[in-house]
């Protein structure tokens, strides 16, 4: 097997890998709770989990731009490069999102120890890592995701690389996710209606995974390989 056959077929796993993220909703429903934050005590095996599959998912989705970088550079060395640096800032702020969680964690148990005073300071700080969270890993860090995928499913499509139609559900789903980003940043949008978004894009990725990993890349034939 050559090694661009390997890379592809990593890059296929590593994408399978990423799909972990759309499991984590469960576990950072507290969040969202309406007796947020006294109920962390209760839940911080939950939060533990959450931010567990989020520095798992970082790291997968961080290797598949790793992986389809050989090849993609053949076709723009720029943008290949700017797909690595894109998930590496979005693994910044996932990796910070998930600390967030951590952080919520330690806070549950002194909830049942508090005060009248420390009670409302300890309420505050509850709902300013809760933003946090959302802030850094709802947002820019989806942005950071998505930008990073439209530019290989576009360089996919323009080499034809792999089949047109999956590519083009690519650059269109990582388009329609980087708006709801923008939107949610701006606070116009919900995290939770981003995570929907997210997940009906992240079909793609699916079907992008399988052809990777059973066809790899489709070389155009006739046409020599670029250098």
């Amino acid at each position: 097997m050559d090694s661009q056959r390997k890379n592809a077929r990593f890059a296929g796993i590593l994408l399978l890998m990423g799909w972990s993220g759309a499991f984590i909703f469960p576990f950072i429903s507290v969040l969202d709770s309406a007796d947020f934050p006294m109920n962390i005590a209760g839940s911080g095996n939950a939060l533990v989990w959450g931010a567990l599959i989020q520095m798992f998912m970082t790291f997968s989705c961080s290797g598949i731009a790793v992986f389809l970088y050989p090849r993609l550079k053949k076709e723009n060395p720029a943008l290949a490069l700017w797909a690595v640096l894109l998930r590496a800032v979005e693994a910044v702020f996932v990796l910070a999102a998930a600390a967030m969680l951590l952080l919520l964690v330690q806070l549950g148990p002194q909830f049942a120890q508090a005060g009248p005073e420390a009670l409302a300071a300890l309420k505050s700080l509850g709902a300013l890592l809760r933003s946090a969270y959302h802030l850094l890993g709802d947002a820019p860090g989806t942005v950071a995701f998505c930008l990073g995928a439209f530019i290989y499913n576009y360089l996919f499509f323009r080499a034809r690389l792999i089949p047109r139609w999956i590519s083009a559900w690519g650059f269109i789903g990582a388009s329609v996710s980087i708006v709801s980003g923008i939107l949610v940043i701006l606070g116009i949008s919900s995290s939770t209606v981003g995570f929907i978004v997210d997940l009906a894009a992240g079909v793609q990725e699916l079907a992008l995974a399988f052809y990777l990993i059973i066809k790899g890349f489709r070389e155009p034939v006739g046409v020599p390989e670029r250098t």
